[in-house]
């Protein structure tokens, strides 16, 4: 814990570097998501093009709330999302080579990070991919098992679900799936902190010499043993422990800015609207505002509501100055000093 501390106490001692460096990250994490996805994104305008489907109605369907009618559409935005998010994560790979820096109690040049190391940015991909694939190997063997539950065990099928669903045999059914549901999702969270320093290893393989798969059999070969579960576990609870306070905090001005907000758009409805509310609406969300704010004054709930906006901005800002990817040198922490401790 010791050590941990002090390899914390790195970053506020680089300060301005670490928010400087987070910055230059996180925006260039955005730029990599739009960069990766705009081949696709010509992809589906061409396909709107040929369909004569209309650039009008492709923005109506990427931006409805509704389920979009065109299936190649849908398969398209999903496929961009997932891919976005992968390059997105990249700031991930960025922030350890950062870190590791700080650990050697240096400083890594602003622009000396592996911003546009291509072979590295193809690597992250694939290897993304491959720990993506291995964290839901459990849920597809949990579907494997339900079906064959369902179709064998039971001797039944969804049409017949319904007419049978008081048979004692159906609650089991759901029991049972949902102990192997709890179970596939515990196997998956030990199955990610098993590939999770695998991206740590790939980073310090500066010569890029390696091939995916050795990186991942590394991280399984340096989280075999159950100490150091036990170990990563504590301090995932020591820093949730401390977070918790700060959640606490944010919460409570996000609430209490949302809650005034709504007042301020209600307060002087009509009787009519009233009514309505009363038949249609949350009437006693709207009472309980009413109790809460209707002995202000105009002028007062300007102020609070000023000082509720002043109050969130600074608390993001202190947030991303002082904690924001704070766990992440924990964890740095926990490679250097745990993992490879011989």
């Amino acid at each position: 814990m010791k050590n941990t501390i002090l390899d914390i106490y790195s970053l506020y001692r680089n300060f301005f570097h670490w928010n400087i460096s987070k910055i230059f990250i996180f925006i260039w994490s955005i730029i990599l998501g739009f960069l990766v996805i705009l081949p696709i994104l010509w992809i589906l305008i061409l396909y709107a093009y040929f369909v004569k489907l209309g650039m009008k109605e492709l923005f109506f369907q990427i931006f409805s709330n509704n389920l979009w009618d065109d299936l190649v559409v849908n398969i398209f935005l999903h496929f961009i999302t997932f891919l976005f998010f992968i390059a997105y994560t990249y700031w991930y790979a960025l922030l350890i080579k950062l870190n590791l820096k700080y650990l050697k109690w240096g400083k890594l040049k602003y622009l000396k990070n592996y911003y546009f190391n291509f072979s590295k940015i193809g690597k992250y991909f694939l290897m993304s991919f491959i720990n993506i694939f291995i964290l839901i190997i459990p849920f597809i063997l949990l579907l494997i098992i339900i079906l064959v539950l369902f179709l064998f065990i039971w001797e039944t099928w969804v049409s017949d679900l319904a007419a049978t669903i008081i048979n004692w045999k159906n609650y089991l059914f759901v029991i049972i799936s949902l102990i192997l549901l709890i179970v596939s999702s515990l196997s998956s969270l030990y199955l990610l902190y098993r590939v999770y320093f695998s991206y740590f290893i790939f980073i310090e393989d500066d010569k890029n010499k390696h091939k995916i798969l050795f990186y991942i059999k590394e991280s399984f070969k340096l989280t075999k043993w159950f100490k150091k579960i036990l170990k990563f576990t504590s301090i995932l609870i020591i820093y949730l422990l401390f977070l918790f306070p700060i959640k606490f905090v944010w919460e409570y001005l996000e609430n209490s800015t949302v809650h005034l907000n709504n007042y301020l758009s209600v307060k002087d409805i009509t009787a009519e609207e009233e009514a309505y509310l009363k038949q249609n609406g949350n009437y006693n969300y709207y009472q309980s505002l009413k109790l809460e704010y209707s002995h202000f004054s105009d002028k007062e709930l300007k102020s609070m509501s000023s000082k509720y906006d002043i109050y969130f901005i600074l608390f993001n800002i202190f947030s991303f100055s002082f904690v924001y990817w704070l766990l992440h040198m924990i964890l740095c922490s926990f490679y250097k000093r745990e993992l490879l401790k011989k």
